[in-house]
């Protein structure tokens, strides 16, 4: 599924994952992502995760932390460090 075209997220088959994790990445150039709204990303989270309830406060997390702040959007895609990244991606989390 893609968000706004500018982030996507996939998501894998429970029993095939040994250690849940979420992957975030970012590409320089748009990447047609065979999203429903035919819209290519340059933002992309891989969920690997063991069950429906971790999928969706994922997802949740994503949407309401990172998709509904432009600011938070336009940092992941401008910055230059991992730990810039780790801001936008866990700070909320840590900070509450």
């Amino acid at each position: 599924m893609s968000f706004l075209g500018s982030l996507g997220c996939r998501h894998f088959h429970p029993s095939k994952i040994k250690k849940p994790a979420v992957i975030f990445g970012r590409s320089k150039d748009e990447i047609e992502f065979d999203a429903i709204d035919n819209k290519p990303v340059k933002l992309y989270f891989m969920l690997l995760l063991h069950n429906d309830y971790q999928h969706l406060f994922s997802i949740s997390y994503i949407s309401r932390n990172i998709l509904m702040s432009e600011e938070n959007l336009k940092i992941l895609l401008e910055a230059n460090t991992a730990e810039e990244i780790a801001e936008v991606v866990i700070g909320s989390v840590i900070k509450k």
